[in-house]
């Protein structure tokens, strides 16, 4: 199921988005391999990609400790009815995450969202180009990236609370695959998408967040919700 993780984001992202100049950019306006090649290197070593690559992985931190320190709370895998529904405001997301996390880290959470679109919005026009990239290049573009920073920095996944327990540990590296999907989904919603703005008073910020990104987090949250669901039958719950 998390292998149709992005396909899931993008296909809600661009069936929503139906002008020309889009169309265009999906289909005509490919980047070479040359520009492919420059914006890897060039994005692993800006400052507000780093930023964004930092905020990805608080968000999954956030979310791996919530469900580590709750491991008897019943685990909702979310339709994408219910990501729609949720991603419509930030109330209901905000609303939704209180159930499982708390008011501290729900709010924390939104914080990071509206971050990282500002943050992804100045990487926009510093690298004016990304915008003809397909879905597959921003793919490649931000899983390279990605890779770099971690491996600069020996990022490993986070096993905070797992004391070496196997069944933790194969959870937090599940859901390290969830991160990548995350961090290439919202890339691609900000980057060369043009999702909707959530409308509605906003929460811990003064920008809008947008429902792209909403959608893009109830998707890791329901990626989360399988690797929760192997979890759990690794220890031996029921």
């Amino acid at each position: 199921m998390r292998k149709l993780f992005f396909v899931a984001l993008l296909a809600t992202l661009f069936s929503c988005k139906k002008d020309d100049s889009l169309d265009k950019s999906l289909t005509n306006e490919l980047l070479t391999i040359e520009q492919i090649a420059k914006l890897k290197a060039e994005l692993a070593t800006d400052q507000d990609f780093l930023s964004v690559f930092m905020i990805d992985r608080e968000l999954v931190a956030i979310t791996v400790q919530s469900r580590l320190e709750n491991s008897n709370s019943q685990i909702v895998t979310l339709t994408q009815k219910q990501i729609d529904d949720i991603a419509a405001s930030e109330n209901k997301l905000y609303s939704y995450l209180q159930t499982f996390m708390g008011e501290v880290d729900a709010k924390r959470v939104l914080d990071l969202l509206k971050s990282k679109q500002v943050l992804l919005s100045r990487v926009k026009i510093k690298y004016p180009s990304i915008k003809n990239a397909t879905p597959r290049q921003i793919g490649e573009i931000i899983g390279s990236a990605n890779k770099q920073i971690a491996g600069k920095r020996a990022f490993t996944a986070q096993r905070g609370g797992c004391n070496g327990n196997k069944c933790c540990n194969s959870y937090v590296n599940a859901m390290s695959d969830c991160t990548t999907d995350f961090a290439i989904e919202t890339a691609g919603a900000i980057l060369i998408g043009a999702g909707t703005t959530i409308v509605g008073t906003p929460i811990g910020g003064a920008w809008a967040m947008s429902g792209a990104i909403g959608i893009a987090y109830g998707l890791l949250l329901r990626c989360e919700s399988s690797a929760a669901r192997d979890y759990r039958d690794c220890m031996g719950y029921h």
